[in-house]
């Protein structure tokens, strides 16, 4: 009998939880071409993050009923890193806004209230304003990975994960710096700026450590 196989999906943003598209959100045939695996649970198809398909229904079930209350590590992460930045200024968390993949968690969390679709009628007019905001943070979000060109981290650990977003944080700003330059005409002025910083640095590396050696080029582009 072969072995169940579960798989670890990270669906990105515009993408539904199922293999057939609908409208403008495609599906998950475009990135998985296996076939008899089907999603644990869902994603709503403007957010990203962990979707697990197996082909085993009784592991497909354990991981998506409610029932079985199995925990949800990435929310606890979230909630921890924010209570985190907000217990300096004496600001507690009750109210927490998820999408429909988080539904059975609220017995792990008694002090705060879940809020997603699931419990639309039950939710006052300022909840359903919140869930409201809660759909257009992610595609600003999603939006916001692309122009940093966030793409896949392939470094390993927390550290690979920090190294990441510093250097698409880098290449952000200098590409912003780059534009604004081009478009302010003074890319001479700059490559010339350049070229002395340049200068003054071989200047003190010949001063200070003259076995060492340092090529320069600036080329405007």
């Amino acid at each position: 009998m072969p072995q169940p196989r579960l798989i670890c999906f990270n669906k990105p943003y515009g993408v539904l939880s199922q293999f057939t598209p609908e409208g403008r959100w495609r599906g998950l045939k475009d990135f998985i071409d296996i076939h008899h695996v089907y999603a644990a649970g869902r994603l709503d198809a403007d957010s990203e993050g962990l979707l697990l398909l197996t082909g085993d229904g009784a592991l497909q079930a354990r991981i998506a009923d409610p029932r079985f209350k199995m925990e949800k590590t990435y929310l606890s992460a979230v909630l921890e890193q924010a209570t985190n930045l907000t217990q300096d200024i004496a600001v507690k968390l009750k109210h927490i806004v998820v999408d429909l993949g988080f539904r059975g968690v609220d017995a792990d969390n008694p002090d705060k209230e879940i809020i997603h679709r699931g419990k639309f009628k039950r939710l006052s007019q300022q909840q359903k304003g919140w869930l409201k905001r809660r759909s257009a943070v992610e595609p600003a979000i999603g939006h916001l990975k692309s122009d940093h060109r966030m793409d896949r981290c392939w470094l390993q650990g927390a550290v690979g994960d920090a190294l990441h977003s510093i250097s698409c944080a880098v290449g952000y700003n200098l590409r912003w710096l780059m534009r604004v330059i081009v478009r302010l005409g003074i890319s001479p002025f700059f490559l010339r700026l350049l070229q002395a910083v340049f200068s003054q640095a071989r200047g003190l590396q010949a001063r200070y450590w003259p076995e060492a050696g340092i090529e320069t080029r600036c080329q405007v582009i």
